[in-house]
């Protein structure tokens, strides 16, 4: 879908050239000149990921996906007006020419254009093969559950069954004696590990889906073998950038801190990484001096006394982060991750909760899936399914989903 929708754009680019350079328009005094096309600057690589971040900023390729005509048009202008927007501002901030006339044209061409592509994908898919999927889980059927989970994955997976799974159960000869294209996983988080074990990617599919306890379901989480090489040179590079732009409101951040309560600005507190490793965390001092003097370590909430005025302000627009741009480049953090738990919660959860130490398989990030999908009050437990399954279906696609999804979060002021 992702494809289409950009082959559908760069086809609008290049038509709203044509049609200024062949067509007088009324709004503008003349024809454009056929080798301004060639003169200009094009947004390139801009355009790709501006087009996929906006469309997704206005769930585009979320579910549900099957829309009406009429929201699928208000969501398809929407995202293109965003993002020809964005591809403004940025010709405007590099001080670069553009005819605003071309981009105008694009946005009606893309707009329409995409709006098309999506509807007759959408009358197709009933003539498309479905991938046949069968439902891992550890209790019995639900036939009410099984009928909202089909409709909600639409016509790409055709739900043909489940397995009540058990100990020793081999995900590999469950997928060949079922003759099936690839499984779902519904079961517990304590499970995946053992499972996965027994599974052959290269010959059938494992998807994860930890979102079963909402009331509307997500897009399954396509299990992969990558490693993870191609982080570290993502992290360092974007945590580089950011900590140059977002220096004014760091500095900005410390100021307010000094004048609500005085010094210090920052706050160090240590925190469990990968493998078990353990590392100092870096925060703006968001709560009183001391604040755990007499309670000891305890879980912060929503309406902690504790939290200054000033710390309200910044833990409300997640401002008292900023700090870990500095763990990510010393390499102890992620963008995307786990959100590292101190000592003490760690070593509780690993007597309460099965299979948490799996989640230390993966370095910890600034947001993650749990913080992007659940709410503030997620219980561990919960958001352990958000953490595994994140462990197993990392990519740079996920990742990427994730951090623009976290945006929208901080935005709506919501998320955990």
């Amino acid at each position: 879908m992702a494809v289409g929708d950009l082959v559908f754009a760069v086809t609008a680019y290049g038509s709203a050239f044509a049609i200024r350079s062949t067509i007088h328009l009324p709004w503008v005094s003349d024809m454009l000149p056929a080798h301004r096309f060639f003169e200009v600057s094009h947004p390139w690589i801009l355009m790709p990921w501006s087009l996929w971040v906006c469309l997704y900023g206005v769930t585009l390729y979320e579910p549900p996906y099957k829309r009406g005509a009429a929201e699928l048009v208000t969501s398809v202008t929407l995202g293109l007006g965003l993002q020809t927007a964005l591809i403004a501002g940025s010709y405007f901030f590099l001080q670069k020419p553009f005819p605003r006339s071309v981009l105008a044209l694009y946005w009606a061409l893309a707009a329409g254009g995409i709006t098309a592509w999506r509807l007759l994908i959408a009358k197709l898919n009933g003539l498309l093969p479905q991938r046949r999927v069968l439902l891992i889980n550890t209790a019995s059927e639900d036939l009410l559950a099984t009928a909202r989970l089909q409709e909600s994955l639409g016509d790409e997976f055709k739900i043909i069954g489940s397995h009540h799974v058990q100990e020793g159960h081999d995900l590999s000869e469950i997928a060949r004696s079922r003759k099936v294209d690839g499984l779902i996983l519904l079961t517990e988080p304590s499970l995946y590990g053992r499972l996965l074990s027994t599974a052959n990617l290269a010959s059938h599919s494992v998807w994860l889906l930890p979102f079963v306890s909402k009331s509307s379901y997500e897009r399954p989480l396509l299990v992969t073998d990558h490693s993870a090489s191609w982080k570290g040179i993502f992290d360092l590079g974007l945590a580089l950038l950011l900590a140059v732009l977002t220096a004014p409101l760091t500095i900005i951040a410390g100021v307010l801190i000094l004048i609500g309560s005085g010094s210090p600005v920052f706050y160090r507190q240590e925190r469990v990484g990968q493998g078990g490793r353990l590392f100092w965390l870096y925060k703006f001092r968001t709560m009183v001096r001391g604040a755990e003097r007499e309670t000891g370590a305890v879980l912060s909430n929503m309406n902690d006394p504790r939290v200054t005025r000033a710390g309200r302000w910044l833990r409300r627009f997640r401002i008292d982060e900023l700090p870990q741009l500095f763990n990510i480049i010393s390499g102890d953090m992620s963008f995307v991750g786990p959100r590292p738990e101190r000592p003490e919660f760690v070593d509780r959860f690993l007597k309460e909760i099965p299979a948490y130490r799996e989640r230390l398989r993966a370095k910890p990030g600034l947001t993650g899936l749990a913080q992007v999908a659940g709410t503030y009050h997620t219980s561990a437990d919960e958001k352990l399914k958000y953490d595994l399954a994140y462990v197993y279906s990392r990519s740079p696609l996920l990742d990427a989903l994730v951090l623009v999804k976290t945006v929208r979060v901080l935005l709506a002021r919501q998320g955990v």
